[in-house]
C-alpha cells in the first residue's frame, strides 16, 4: 500500500463523477488517512464486504435487524443461484423487497462493461461486527457497489477474465 495525499483522492474522485455519492462524501469528510492497492484477483473481489440495505433487500435475505453483512461474491453468486438478472431487479418484476431504479446502472454497467471505465473503487477496513459477521470480508465498499456486484456476476459467469483493480483505501477518525 502506497500513503496518498486527501487532496489528490478528491481530485480523483471528483473527475470520476464519484463526489455526487453522499455516502462517500461523508466518509471523506472523516478520513484522516488514503492508501491505494490493487486487488490482484477473483479471490480478493469476491471477499469485499458488501451491506445490506433496504434497496437491495432481495439479494440480501437478512432476516434480523440491520441486516446481515455479506461479501460481493456471496451476493453475485445468490444472483446466479437464483437466476435474477440486473434487467428483472431494474424493471421490478421480481416479487420481494427491494428498489428497481437501485439496479438501473447496473444493468448499464453490465450491458456496456468496460474495464477502461473502472474507476478505482473506496473501501474501509471492516468494524468488529463485520469482522465477526464476515469473517471471510476483507474491506467494506464505500464506492463502487453497483461495478463490483456487476464485475463479479460477470466473473461468475465466465463473461470477462479477471483484471487487476485500483483501490483506494480511507482510514477514518
Amino acid at each position: 500500500m502506497r500513503s496518498v495525499d486527501k487532496s489528490i483522492v478528491i481530485s480523483q474522485l471528483t473527475a470520476s463523477g464519484a463526489t455526487k455519492n453522499g455516502f462517500l462524501n461523508r466518509t471523506l469528510a472523516s478520513t484522516t488517512h488514503f492508501h491505494t492497492f490493487t486487488i490482484e484477483d477473483e479471490t480478493t473481489l469476491f471477499s469485499l464486504i458488501w451491506h445490506y440495505h433496504k434497496a437491495t433487500q432481495l439479494l440480501t435475505p437478512g432476516t434480523w435487524i440491520g441486516g446481515k453483512v455479506y461479501t460481493v461474491g456471496d451476493v453475485a453468486k445468490y444472483m446466479l443461484d437464483h437466476q435474477i438478472t440486473f434487467q428483472a431487479l431494474a424493471s421490478g418484476s421480481l416479487p420481494g423487497t427491494y428498489t428497481p431504479n437501485w439496479f438501473e446502472s447496473c444493468v448499464n454497467i453490465y450491458e456496456n462493461f468496460n474495464e477502461a471505465t473502472f474507476n478505482a473503487l473506496v473501501v474501509q477496513l471492516p468494524n468488529n461486527t463485520e469482522r465477526k459477521d464476515c469473517p471471510n470480508g476483507t474491506f467494506r465498499i464505500i464506492d463502487g457497489t453497483h461495478r463490483t456486484l456487476v464485475l463479479s456476476y460477470l466473473l461468475l459467469q465466465k463473461k470477462r477474465a479477471f483484471k487487476p483493480i485500483s483501490c483506494i483505501l480511507a482510514i477514518t477518525k
